[in-house]
């Protein structure tokens, strides 16, 4: 057979072959199933054209915001987004809207045939709203889909027949319909036994269609451990002393070394020998000793006159003793004489020789070394420099690792809280980042328990002087109280305050992460309750300093975040008998309390880039007070769309805004607008503006000389300028319709314990007459902040009659004690009443019972009731306000009575 031949009829054949095996391998690839899906999804949406329900602006708004949601970090739907027109969220089916539909269904939607083009449009709708709840709860799911610790973890499902073999890999059909991938999820990230909190490393994916993935986002947190503690306290002792032995000279190396060696082992954590040998050849620096050559008297040769004749031996006289003396630096030199060492010198010449000094014209003179300075060891500051620095060490001075103790043990959620609880230190940039290094924690917090806070109030201090929970005088004072400081002794003056903020929760991205001490069992919630004896209310403030709709943090101010705001604020207070009772002592017109009262929000919002991401900011507002006014035991935005959105004075839940007075000045930000605040006026219930970053994390100086605020300023001049200018600001003519109704909400933020007293006051002088209210940052206040604060916002009112001063005291002293009480004493007063009440009406058909009428013990309970009653009504201040209902209901009692007695006298006649 001739094999050429062969070869050259396959070579032929070869094109024909190759592409019958492309046909036949492509019949059953992904590929060609991917063209059977593009053909199904089109062919179904051809259909649905016509449909009425795709002409709804209804169900075009809800499909354009869960396609956002799914496609939020594709490039390409993002440049969709992007182009003229807002097709995608005009509320409009239309083609862009349209062409994502088919790529959402080729994506995830199942090939289940559809009866009608009903079915396939409710198919399509089902599937988008679960695959946008899944990209809500975990962002980074996509990330997940194709990493190897999924594979892993889903071949484990599959080898126990948990889950069956996928069809495919990688691509989001392939896992089943959107609700089991759904499923799966949920069970990959919240199984005790997957490593749902460790992002995994994302490999290439091979997506049915590219898409942008986030990046992974590590969780951390700060914290200052007991060995934290530790190592700062053994850094300053040893810092201190190192420092003072730079520059200390020893004369011998055994003795820096016995000096040098415990410090050095300290500071390096470690004793090995050869460790320590090499870090202290590197620290010592070893000067020479220093030697200086003199010269010796030069050699005096006694002649008597009979020997003067001789003249090979003489010689001329020197003019100078002093010519031939040399001195010399170097150790261990000497120059000496060749003739010195074989002519003694002479120690004595009598008087009566004469002599003459003889110094040969070629010999130098005798020299002798003499030690000017000893060798010495020391370590310069360049070395002891290079040290610490290649250590990184945080050498803190005694008193700021006190202050540092405080801390020990509290988690921060975030670097921002973090650096507000250390910036009272006065850290320069690098000791902040050392401490943030040697605090930053990485993984999940775990459920470390946190320190319940302790919320004493001051001797004497009776409830809140303001009104505003009755008659909506709009005169807030508002304190904030970080939930990591713990003062013991110090006490909070709550007639002083209107309202607290729990300072504070964390936005991070999707995810909310509370406190460890915010919780309402009876342990952690002691602090709320306190507060609301004195009738203060708790807002929960809500802090986030992240780059708002970063790949690593997505958008975070979606309807999913206002749920878990809503169940965090609304969370109900657990374990306390008065709260439980309380519907029923007040005959349902009281509810029982939850912990908090409010939601401050602290959010930076100067990285929002759009109009369109501005106004998703001010719907959210609306939707959050929405759901804030709505029924305590729905925290659904679903169900609140009835309820009123609008700001009053005697909302149950307050929704307050922090804002930066810097911001809305420089007038470079597409939020921070006083148009932008109107927009949301209506719905906020207190501006709490700050003219002083709460933290200098990020902080950069400001190019404007004109600037509202000055960055931690403690001049009173700084401080009251910028007062002024924010109020310069609203009263500019082009904001003369809405500036009077924002600046009526707005309170400045008042650092009451950080500045000196001289310039507190004249902050405080001018406060009080420009600005409706105060925000003090932070409690408890110093005494001397307390004491000029009750002065210059709560002086005490004159006397009519100064002579009743002191029955005016002892009442003040009274309520002060009672008001607190008041829950107890309602619970007294109804139990009273509703005893009274049953005996009197037992005694119509018991006669038994009328005798006790008539016994010297009831007329002493009635006279204690009647004084425990009066102290009720003068008291309690919801009784305060219905004085003149029951002292009507009293006068009618008395004329009722005094009408039935009456008619039963006329009745009973002349009988005996």
């Amino acid at each position: 057979m001739n094999w050429h031949s062969v070869w050259a009829r396959l070579t032929l054949w070869r094109p024909l072959i190759t592409g019958i095996l492309m046909a036949t391998v492509l019949s059953y690839s992904p590929l060609s199933v991917a063209n059977s899906r593009a053909s199904y999804c089109d062919a179904q949406l051809a259909k649905t054209t016509a449909d009425p329900i795709l002409k709804n602006r209804v169900f075009g708004e809800l499909v354009q915001q869960n396609l956002a949601t799914v496609y939020r970090d594709n490039p390409d739907y993002l440049s969709d987004a992007a182009s003229p027109g807002n097709y995608l969220s005009d509320g409009k089916v239309g083609r862009l809207t349209e062409k994502w539909l088919g790529y959402f269904c080729q994506e995830f939607n199942q090939l289940t045939p559809a009866i009608s083009s009903s079915d396939f449009v409710t198919q399509i709708l089902s599937a988008l709203v679960t695959i946008a709840e899944l990209t809500q709860n975990y962002p980074n799911w996509r990330q997940s889909l194709v990493s190897e610790e999924f594979k892993s973890w889903l071949a484990g499902l599959i080898a126990k027949g948990e889950f069956s073999e996928p069809s495919c890999e990688g691509i989001p059909y392939c896992y089943g319909s959107p609700t089991q991938l759904h499923g799966l999820f949920d069970e990959f990230y919240l199984n005790p036994g997957s490593e749902q909190y460790q992002d995994p490393v994302p490999s290439e994916p091979n997506y049915y269609l590219p898409v942008l993935r986030p990046q992974t986002q590590a969780l951390s947190y700060y914290q200052l451990t007991e060995a934290n503690m530790a190592k700062l306290t053994i850094w300053s002792e040893n810092t201190a002393k190192f420092n003072k032995l730079i520059g200390k000279k020893f004369s011998t190396d055994i003795e820096i070394g016995t000096a040098l060696t415990p410090v050095v082992v300290a500071l390096i954590g470690t004793d090995d020998t050869k460790t320590v040998s090499k870090t202290l050849g590197a620290l010592i620096t070893v000067t020479p000793a220093k030697y200086q050559l003199l010269s010796q008297k030069p050699v005096e040769t006694s002649l008597d006159d009979k020997s003067a004749n001789s003249p090979d031996k003489s010689t001329a006289t020197s003019p100078d003793k002093n010519a031939g003396s040399q001195t010399s630096h170097k150790a261990g030199t000497s120059v000496n004489s060749a003739d010195s060492p074989s002519e003694p010198s002479p120690a004595l010449t009598p008087p009566e020789v004469q002599t003459a000094v003889i110094t040969p014209p070629s010999a130098p003179a005798p020299t002798t070394q003499v030690l000017t300075q000893p060798q010495i060891y020391e370590v310069s500051r360049v070395s002891a420099d290079s040290l610490l620095t290649s250590l990184s060490l945080l050498a803190l001075s005694e008193a700021q690792v006190i202050q540092l103790t405080s801390l020990t043990g509290s988690v921060f959620l975030d670097d921002y809280l973090f650096s507000i609880a250390i910036k009272h230190l006065g850290l320069d940039t690098s000791q902040l980042q050392a401490l943030n290094t040697l605090a930053h924690k990485t993984g999940k917090q775990g459920l470390q328990v946190g320190k319940p806070l302790v919320w004493q109030a001051t001797p004497g201090c009776g409830c809140t002087q303001n009104s505003i929970i009755e008659n909506g005088n709009e005169r807030p004072y508002y304190g904030f109280y970080p939930y990591w400081q713990q003062e013991s002794g110090a006490g909070i003056d709550y007639s002083h305050l209107t309202r607290i903020g729990f300072f504070s929760a964390v936005i991070q991205g999707q995810q909310l992460l509370l406190p460890n001490n915010w919780r309402a069992n009876k342990a952690y919630s002691k602090f709320a309750i306190n507060a609301h004896n004195h009738r203060v209310k708790v807002d929960l403030v809500f802090s986030s300093r992240g780059e708002v709709g970063s790949p690593s943090y997505g958008w975070p101010y979606n309807q999913n975040m206002i749920e878990q705001i809503l169940a965090a604020v609304k969370m109900p207070i657990t374990d306390n008998m008065i709260n439980r009772i309380k519907p029923v002592v007040s005959l349902g017109t009281s509810a029982s309390r939850t912990l908090g009262d409010g939601v401050t929000l602290n959010v930076d919002l100067k990285e929002i880039n759009s109009q369109e991401k501005v106004d998703e900011f001010i719907d959210f507002i609306k939707k959050l007070k929405q759901g804030l006014n709505s029924d305590a035991s729905s925290n659904r935005v679903s169900s609140l769309i009835a309820t009123n959105p609008q700001a009053l004075a005697t909302d149950d839940y307050y929704l307050n805004l922090m804002l930066q007075a810097d911001e809305l000045e420089a007038g470079t930000s597409w939020f921070y607008t006083v148009e932008n605040l109107a927009k949301i006026e209506a719905y906020i219930n207190i501006f709490i503006v700050n003219f002083t970053p709460l933290s200098d994390l990020g902080i950069q100086p400001s190019s404007s000389s004109n600037s509202v605020s000055s960055p931690v300023s403690t001049s009173s001049n700084d401080s009251v300028s910028a007062l002024k200018a924010f109020r310069t600001l609203l009263g500019d003519a082009a904001y003369s319709d809405s500036a009077g109704k924002i600046f009526a909400k707005v309170i400045p933020l008042i650092r009451v314990n950080d500045a000196d007293i001289n310039a507190l006051t004249e902050v405080v002088n001018y406060t009080q007459w420009s600005y409706l209210g105060a925000a003090f940052w932070t409690l408890p206040q110093s005494e001397q902040a307390a004491t000029l604060i009750q002065k210059s916002y709560f002086p005490a009112p004159p006397l009519v009659f100064p002579f009743l001063a002191p029955i005016v005291e002892l009442t003040d002293k009274v309520c002060n004690t009672l008001c607190p009480l008041r829950w107890p004493l309602r619970l007294g007063f109804f139990l009273v009443v509703l005893t009274v009440l049953i005996y009197a009406i037992a005694s119509w058909w018991i006669f038994s019972l009328r005798q006790l009428f008539s016994r010297w013990y009831f007329l002493v309970f009635l006279l204690l009731s009647c004084i425990f009653i009066i102290l009720v009504f003068s008291c309690d201040p919801y009784w305060q306000q219905q004085q003149q209902l029951f002292l009507f209901i009293f006068i009618l009692g008395i004329f009722g009575y005094n009408f039935f007695r009456q008619l039963a006298l006329k009745r009973r006649g002349s009988l005996p």
